[in-house]
C-alpha cells in the first residue's frame, strides 16, 4: 500500500477492493516494525484506529462516506485531541490530555479519517533540527 496515492486508496476503499481495517492494520504493522528505529511516532492510537476503521468500513458499505473516510493518517503532537495525550513533544506536558479537539482534528474525525497516532516534532514546534 505504501506506493499507492491517497486517491488510489480512496478508490480501492470505495470499490471494496480494500477495507479500512486492513489498510489501517498494514500501517500499524509498518509503524510497529520501524518506529523504534525512526522515532516518528511519540504516541500511538492503534486500538482507537482499528475501531475507527471498522466504523469507516460500515459508513462506506452504507454509501455514507466522505472522500477521507477510512484513510489512516497522523497528526503532529501539537494538535489537540480530546482524551488523547498531546504533549507538543515536551516533558512539561507529559500526560496532558486535552478536554477538546482542535478544529482540524474535529473536521477530519467527522469525515471518518482514522488516527494512527501523534508524530514526533521539535518541542513546541520551535525549531527545525530534524533530530529523532
Amino acid at each position: 500500500m505504501s506506493d499507492s496515492t491517497i486517491l488510489e486508496l480512496c478508490r480501492k476503499l470505495r470499490s471494496g477492493q480494500l477495507t479500512s481495517k486492513a489498510l489501517t492494520q498494514s500501517y500499524i504493522d509498518a509503524i510497529t516494525s520501524r518506529n523504534g528505529e525512526l522515532n516518528a511516532y511519540v504516541h500511538s492510537t492503534f486500538d482507537v484506529a482499528i475501531v475507527a476503521a471498522e466504523r469507516a468500513d460500515e459508513r462506506i458499505r452504507k454509501g455514507d462516506a466522505s472522500v477521507l473516510c477510512g484513510l489512516p493518517m497522523t497528526l503532529k503532537d501539537n494538535i489537540a485531541t480530546k482524551g488523547l495525550e498531546t504533549t507538543c513533544c515536551s516533558r512539561i506536558l507529559d500526560g496532558y490530555r486535552p478536554i477538546y479537539d482542535a478544529t482540524v482534528w474535529s473536521r477530519l474525525s467527522d469525515q471518518g479519517a482514522v488516527l494512527l497516532g501523534k508524530a514526533n516534532m521539535d518541542e513546541f514546534a520551535m525549531g527545525s533540527t530534524t533530530e529523532t
